[in-house]
């Protein structure tokens, strides 16, 4: 007998007799399958929950990614059905989290309709930095040590870096899909920077003491 048919015929067998053992009875083939198709939900179930490490919140706007132009919103977090398409680019709202075999997925409203998608599939929408304005300084920030500068709004041509932390102006402030990019004057030149690569200066309180003092009355002669 094939060592491959041999072995699935006792895995079978093994099968049944566990369920015969823990229900008491001997069932058939069909009830079996069932019984087995029911663990395997239940062990589904138990693998979701909420997102501990979400990245992105309710109401957050995302922007679809990929390599596939299309991008399927699914029915439910880990299905395979799809119940509508967006195509890379696409802009949504975060509406819930949760967590499928390991991964995070999200809830996400779109005009082509709602559905759950990976978290590998989404980027979030930078928004304009409050209180920066045309005229106005800021100071660059990021996790590298030099910040790059690009040659125009949405580019990725880098034509010049800047230390993190140096402090520049703000020329143009520029919306491309849904972002915002600042040209700033910066020592090593100028250049596009987008929202995140960007941060207000706190203005820094008065000591105590050194405010301007106020206009004292003098005796006419």
């Amino acid at each position: 007998m094939n060592i491959k048919i041999a072995l699935a015929l006792f895995t079978s067998t093994a099968l049944l007799a566990g369920l015969a053992c823990d229900t008491g009875q001997i069932l058939e083939p069909e009830q079996a399958t069932q019984a087995v198709m029911g663990t395997r939900a239940a062990a589904a179930d138990a693998a979701s929950g909420p997102a501990t490490d979400a990245q992105y919140v309710e109401g957050d706007e995302v922007e679809f990614t990929g390599v596939s132009f299309l991008i399927g919103l699914a029915a439910n977090a880990g299905d395979t059905d799809m119940v509508a398409h967006v195509e890379r680019g696409a802009t949504g709202t975060v509406l819930e989290s949760t967590a499928y075999d390991g991964a995070a997925w999200y809830r996400v409203q779109t005009d082509a309709g709602t559905g759950w998608v990976k978290a590998n599939a989404l980027q979030r929408i930078p928004t304009a930095v409050e209180g920066l304005e045309v005229g106005s300084q800021a100071r660059i920030a990021g996790t590298g040590f030099l910040i790059m500068l690009r040659d125009a709004a949405g580019s990725i041509r880098q034509i010049a870096g800047q230390e993190r932390g140096t402090i520049v102006t703000i020329v143009r402030i520029q919306d491309v899909g849904g972002e915002t990019w600042y040209f700033v004057d910066a020592p090593t030149g100028e250049g596009w920077l987008p929202a995140e690569n960007l941060e207000p200066i706190e203005a820094e309180a008065a000591p105590e003491g050194t405010g301007t003092p106020e206009a004292t009355a003098t005796d006419g002669a």
